[in-house]
């Protein structure tokens, strides 16, 4: 993982139950901890990008923002099918799904 000083990323900042994607620059990079402009008071550990914090849901940096959102949308997507209910779905796009899933399991 090559952090350095003046790297252009984004963080994710947890505010309650809520949170946020800020774009950022690497303030200076240390031998165990990061910073970054945005959030000065705030040191992120170097080798898991997540915020030095005790309590609650840490923020943490994300290197590369078109791979974070891919991941969201996959991690959203699998949070739908698990939720889903299959007794509404016509038998034929059920025997198309079967198909797709036969690799799988």
């Amino acid at each position: 993982m090559d952090i350095r000083k003046g790297q252009k990323v984004w963080i994710c900042i947890y505010q309650g139950r809520t949170s946020k994607i800020e774009e950022t620059i690497i303030e200076a990079v240390g031998r165990r901890y990061i910073t970054v402009e945005a959030c000065k008071k705030k040191r992120f550990f170097k080798n898991t990008l997540k915020e030095v914090n005790g309590a609650g849901e840490p923020s943490f940096i994300i290197l590369d923002i078109e791979k974070y959102k891919k991941n969201k949308y996959y991690d959203n997507l699998i949070d739908k099918l698990k939720k889903f209910i299959w007794n509404n779905i016509k038998k034929e796009d059920l025997d198309k799904i079967a198909e797709i899933l036969r690799n799988y399991i």
